[in-house]
Order: structure tokens, then C-alpha cells, then sequence
């Protein structure tokens, strides 16, 4: 990400992150260097859709981990409550290699 960004209470700084999908509830966020990690979960809404993002809604200019967004449709965050003025920003999601 290239933005300092909240999950739950936990700040993230600027950085790559690895998403993994445990269950279609549940996943864990963590950096790359491993001294990061964050249990998420969420609740499965949407259609399908071909290109996977993160969603970060943007709120007091600083940003919050809000929805994953790929092949399974949208997985809205259980640890953030979006509200109707929040801005958001996508951040493509790319494979590990």
C-alpha cells in the first residue's frame, strides 16, 4: 500500500502486505517482513467480479481497511462500519510470486 492505513486498532504503515484467505470468512493480513499480522473477517455480499482489490474508505484523510473485492464477490470487513459520506480508494490485489 502506498498509505499508512488502519485494520481494527492496528496501524499499518506504508508497504506490501500478503492477504490470506483461510475460509470464505475469515482471512489474515500481514506484512511481508512478518512483524504484522491481523485477523479479518467478513461478511460475503456482491457478485462476482474479475479484477481483486482491497477497498479503503478514506475518512479525516486517513484511510481504513474496508472490503476485499475479487471472485467471490465483495467480503465487507466485520471491524469497519463504512458511513454514507465516507471516500474510498481501490488498490489492485496482485499474485504472490
Amino acid at each position: 500500500m502506498p498509505f499508512e492505513f488502519m485494520v481494527g486498532a492496528t496501524k499499518f504503515p506504508p508497504g506490501q502486505y500478503i492477504l490470506d484467505a483461510v475460509t470464505s470468512s475469515y482471512g489474515i493480513l500481514r506484512s511481508t517482513d512478518g512483524k504484522l499480522q491481523q485477523a479479518l473477517y467478513f461478511m460475503q455480499t456482491g457478485e462476482p467480479e474479475k479484477n481483486p482489490r482491497v477497498t479503503f474508505a478514506v475518512r479525516d484523510k486517513k484511510y481504513y481497511f474496508a472490503a476485499v473485492i475479487g471472485w467471490f464477490g465483495k467480503m465487507q470487513y466485520t471491524g469497519f462500519s463504512p458511513h454514507f459520506d465516507d471516500e474510498t480508494k481501490e488498490i489492485p490485489i496482485s499474485s504472490a510470486q
